[in-house]
């Protein structure tokens, strides 16, 4: 697999990792900003919707154990952030239509 095609496994398997507080994938809520593949490494650069979210253990463990369930995948980054500062803008279609379905 190329690095190209091993990212783009990457950004599907981001969207099994749900974001606790808002209930949407940290890949449509727009929260990952960077991703890189390296022999065989993955870096993560995201952010959480709060600088006080007490889920940063729980999200980090989750996209790293994704990341590296990606053929060629042997390790996992996962940088947080907090500049630049998330924004409900940073959302794609995808997560404005679960966040409507989720409302209700």
């Amino acid at each position: 697999m190329t690095d190209q095609e091993t990212r783009q496994t990457i950004e599907k398997q981001l969207q099994t990792v749900y974001e606790p507080q808002l209930m949407v994938d940290v890949y449509n809520l727009g929260l990952v900003y960077n991703i890189k593949v390296a022999d065989g490494h993955c870096y993560i650069t995201m952010t959480l919707p709060s600088m006080g979210c007490g889920c940063v253990p729980q999200v980090t463990d989750n996209v790293q154990q994704v990341c590296t369930q990606v053929a060629g995948i042997t390790e996992t980054t996962v940088n947080i952030v907090w500049e630049p500062a998330w924004t409900p803008a940073k959302m794609n279609r995808i997560a404005r239509i679960t966040m409507q379905t989720n409302r209700g």
